[in-house]
């Protein structure tokens, strides 16, 4: 799996994203790019700039912009990444 499908999936529909925190717990999250989930007052942040490594994403559940590293993906709808999600492509 690599960044370019998931940004697809993210961009028009909720996702659900299984990665490992910094602090090295696990988190799930509900996730989407998809603007007509994006409340309008939180919109203008999706051309925010993400350093190449992380993703920058609306969390459903927080009803707020939260990011991952593609490295620390475990897990997309249902899909094992045991290696990260390639930021290649």
């Amino acid at each position: 799996m690599n960044r370019s499908t998931v940004i697809e999936q993210l961009k028009s529909e909720i996702i659900n994203i299984t990665f490992t925190k910094v602090d090295g717990s696990t988190r799930n999250m509900k996730a989407t790019l998809s603007e007509s989930e994006i409340p309008s007052a939180s919109s203008g942040s999706t051309t925010k700039k993400s350093p190449e490594t992380s993703q920058a994403v609306w969390d459903t559940e927080a009803s707020g912009w939260r990011s991952f590293k593609w490295d620390s993906i475990k897990e997309v709808n249902g899909v094992a990444t045991p290696n990260g999600v390639s930021i290649k492509g």
